[in-house]
């Protein structure tokens, strides 16, 4: 074998790899030029960006500028205003501080920079076309600094060919100019593509303002204030609703001194205070601000910025811990539909369904607490004594095996309103009997029969207890219902394309500008499972028809729709597209662990349940049911010799 010799690599090839480091794709030159801007200290900056980024990204701001003698060291490595000895690499408060951004840039791309400042009369212009300088010449502009970005990649094919859609590489840009505008208020961020104003926020909203705009009003008006400091590290921002929990971590934001981060353990210290209140896989919205000395931090250990290190983990861990699990104490205050299923109520039969703030009447207790407590509803985090028992009837399926006609139908449970105080049955405390669908078993007679019956009560608003002949059955109400809204959703859908529910009145959407840049790009696919829209401008979308098996707002599956394309790297076929739609169509649909079931309810579910095909699994794969047997009871309690 030949021994290879090491060699110097030449520069152009140097400023190329260095550049793959830096430059991923498009939104990566937008958030490098905006960070200049930032730190430059403009109040004002406007992207314009011409096929995703692709062809053009020109920045403009209204900072510092940058002296017209400076300009050529711009494209230099390793040059920089904003540091200028070593100990300052502890003090770090500017997004960027490495001088290469720009350099890296200039090797991949034709870049010209325009800039003036203050003291200057006239600003000086200078162009870097694949890494070679021009001269720098004579600028009449405003104070401040235009960089514009053209032909990127074009000499390295390979990074231009894995760029995604202009769509998607807009929508990362999009990610990216949101990320900043929440960081940094007072400042004025617009965005353009091909001329079309795509985002914008003025520079006099507050933080919530900006939330509010950029992910939507049912978003920020279920959101759970955080503020907690300690000496020296002080957080705060918003927790999401556990309701209003994402199937990803998309929809999190951590931000250090303002820089937006990806850390595992400000993720984990999250997930551990959530423990308990969401469902596994589920992840909460997160907008949290994390502020603590310069030195404390260490934001020099990745090339784009994007991770840091804490001097004392352990502190800043525990201060998010505690700041969250406090946010989460706020849902004590809720009603009895907590998302826990802790504050419950004699009988789910008796009790009205609450609203968020709705007062708990006098005659509404917990089991086991006394009537001298009856105006302090128990902790969410205590259990009650005794679980509410319901009577139930199960009604008996007609002789076709068909659900019967009389019974509640799955959009009514879905969308069930509370019962008024002349609907609220009486509470019983035994548990009521209930016989099972002739479908399953043709032997019993009627509710009345002579047979041993059934008997059924809900358990923590979450769970159905059901005696059967030969054991136990503890039934998860919400896996139960999705597979029962799956099955029926999909024997809705026609052979071939799914049937279509046209709109009398097209309805517009307001969606996040990533969201609708995503939703729009794939309507050629969404028109195939019977979702048809359009663009309506700016981030809103008009819907025209939606698949005729979802009964509820087109709003609402358009949501589900865009949270879904932002997941996937790829569309997959139609078929395999409506399946997964449909899978969260009815997750969405079902009812949820802390609703509390009327008699009628916890019938429909159980003689639904012998009807579906594979009612033993929700469509994610979780059991809806486990079964303990007889034989099983009596062997741990000992009655078997």
């Amino acid at each position: 074998m030949k021994v290879p010799r090491i060699q110097i690599l030449p520069p152009e090839l140097v400023g190329k790899i260095a550049a793959g480091e830096v430059v991923e794709r498009p939104a990566s030159v937008v958030k490098e030029l905006v960070e200049n801007a930032l730190d430059a200290g403009a109040s004002r900056i406007v992207v314009e960006l011409e096929q995703g980024g692709r062809e053009l990204i020109r920045v403009v701001d209204d900072g510092c500028g940058i002296f017209r003698e400076d300009l050529p060291l711009v494209f230099a490595r390793h040059a920089t205003s904003k540091l200028s000895r070593e100990d300052d690499l502890n003090h770090i408060r500017s997004l960027g501080f490495r001088g290469e951004a720009l350099a890296a840039l200039g090797s991949v791309a034709w870049v010209r920079i325009q800039s003036r400042t203050a003291q200057e009369s006239i600003g000086g212009q200078l162009v870097c076309d694949g890494g070679q300088l021009g001269t720098v010449a004579p600028w009449a502009g405003a104070v401040g600094t235009c960089v514009e970005v053209r032909r990127l990649f074009f000499n390295t094919p390979a990074r231009r060919k894995f760029l995604r859609s202009v769509s998607t590489e807009l929508a990362y840009i999009l990610e990216t100019v949101q990320r900043l505008a929440l960081a940094f208020l007072g400042v004025h961020f617009r965005l353009t593509h091909e001329e079309r104003e795509v985002l914008e926020v003025p520079g006099s909203w507050d933080r919530y303002q900006r939330v509010q705009h950029l992910f939507g009003e049912a978003i920020a008006d279920r959101l759970l204030p955080v503020e907690t400091a300690t000496a020296s590290v002080r957080v705060h921002g918003w927790i999401g609703h556990p309701e209003e929990a994402r199937s990803s971590g998309r929809c999190q934001y951590f931000f250090v001194n303002q820089r937006y981060i990806r850390d595992r353990m400000l993720t984990h210290a999250v997930q551990e205070a959530f423990r308990g209140y969401l469902m596994v896989g589920r992840q909460p919205i997160v907008f949290l601000f994390v502020e603590l000395p310069a030195e404390a931090v260490d934001v020099n250990v990745h090339p784009m910025k994007i991770e840091v290190r804490f001097r004392d983990q352990q502190l800043v861990y525990q201060t998010v811990l505690h700041g969250v699990r406090e946010a989460l104490r706020q849902l004590r205050g809720e009603s009895a539909q907590a998302v826990r299923g802790w504050v419950s109520v004699p009988a789910a039969a008796a009790a009205p369904r609450l609203n968020d703030g709705d007062a708990v009447g006098p005659d509404v207790v917990a089991p086991g607490v006394p009537s001298a407590s009856r105006q302090e509803r128990p902790s969410q985090f205590t259990e009650s004594a005794s679980p509410a028992v319901v009577p139930v009837s199960l009604p008996c399926a007609n002789p076709t095996g068909k659900p019967s006609a009389t019974g509640p139908s799955v959009a009514d449970l879905a969308s069930r309103k509370p019962p008024t105080g002349q609907e609220q049955t009486e509470v019983r405390a035994e548990v009521a009997s209930i016989s099972p669908p002739s479908s399953r078993l043709s032997n019993q007679r009627s509710f009345f029969g002579t047979e041993s019956p059934w008997r059924a009560m809900q358990l923590h608003n979450t769970y159905l207890v059901v005696e059967m002949p030969d054991g136990l059955l503890l039934v998860d109400q919400h896996a139960l219902h999705e597979r029962i809204l799956y099955e029926q959703f999909r024997e809705q859908l026609q052979a071939g394309t799914p049937a279509r529910q046209n709109l009398l009145v097209p309805e517009p959407v307001d969606l996040t500008a990533a969201q609708a840049a995503l939703v729009l790009e794939h309507a050629p696919a969404l028109e195939k499972v019977a979702l048809s829209l359009s663009e309506f401008g700016g981030s809103t979308v008009l819907v025209h028809a939606v698949p005729a098996c979802w009964k509820r707002s087109a709003a609402e599956l358009v949501h589900i729709v865009a949270e879904y394309l932002a997941e996937v790297a790829r569309v997959p076929e139609p078929q395999v597209l409506l399946d997964e739609l449909l899978k969260r169509m009815a997750c969405r649909a079902a009812i949820k662990a802390g609703d509390p079931l009327t008699p009628e309810d916890i019938a429909f579910l159980l003689e639904h349940r012998s009807l579906v095909e594979n009612a033993h699994h929700c469509p994610h794969g979780r059991p809806t049911a486990l079964f303990l047997s007889k034989h099983e009871l009596e062997r741990q309690f000992r009655r078997l010799g």
